[in-house]
């Protein structure tokens, strides 16, 4: 073999590596939805309230079943028109620990307004953070208080049902019940994943790596 053919299979999968790394960081996103069972409003909501009020806030879990990055989310939401409190509200994402919210991961909107509807209208919040989602693990879209004033509701209704809790802290930091086994409030998580082309280069550039460890073997 002469020097410069084996000059080129030392360093052809180290390089595919570096472009495919590269063309997958920057790579067009693909828009792609995590989780969704928006319906159509129906039902009345599950109230998220600040101090002022009784305090409370309201999670919803959902698992996603491939790997995405946090694009942002949309929740189904509404004014408690008569009560006198302002229509700001907070939306994070959480881990989850044990069956119920964990840490916070990011506040990803923050003094949002809740629509002065009989029931529901859809609020969107976006990401700035884009943590990855990873596939198979739960986590929790959370609605906590702007201020000890906040007075909405998070709109029922939502095919399927998921696991949802409440609890009375403003910042959703601890102390959570579920509301029932199974309950409805209606949102949408959104993601983005890299175009397949980069990704199938990356993996063609890990493929070469296994095989030149394997001839060195």
């Amino acid at each position: 073999m002469s020097r410069s053919l084996s000059v080129f299979h030392s360093i052809a999968p180290s390089a595919f590596l570096a472009v495919g790394a590269c063309l997958t960081l920057s790579a067009p996103l693909r828009a792609d939805i995590v989780f969704t069972n928006l319906t159509s409003p129906c039902c009345g909501g599950y109230a998220v309230e600040g101090a002022s009020f009784s305090p409370e806030s309201i999670a919803a879990a959902f698992t996603p079943t491939s790997p995405d990055r946090l694009a942002g989310a949309r929740v189904v939401v509404f004014q408690e028109l008569g009560f006198g409190g302002d229509p700001n509200f907070n939306m994070s994402l959480f881990s989850d620990s044990g069956g119920a919210p964990g840490s916070l991961i990011e506040q990803f909107g923050t003094d949002l307004t809740a629509p002065a509807t009989k029931f529901g209208g859809i609020v969107t919040a976006t990401s700035a953070l884009n943590p990855t989602l990873l596939a198979g693990t739960q986590y929790w879209l959370v609605l906590t208080p702007f201020d000890s004033s906040t007075e909405i509701a998070w709109e029922q209704g939502g095919v399927p049902a998921v696991f949802a809790d409440f609890t009375t802290s403003p910042t959703g930091l601890g102390g959570w019940s579920p509301i029932l086994p199974t309950a409805t409030p209606q949102f949408e998580i959104d993601g983005t994943v890299p175009e397949p082309t980069a990704a199938l280069l990356l993996a063609t550039a890990l493929a070469l790596i296994a095989v030149k460890r394997r001839l060195r073997t």
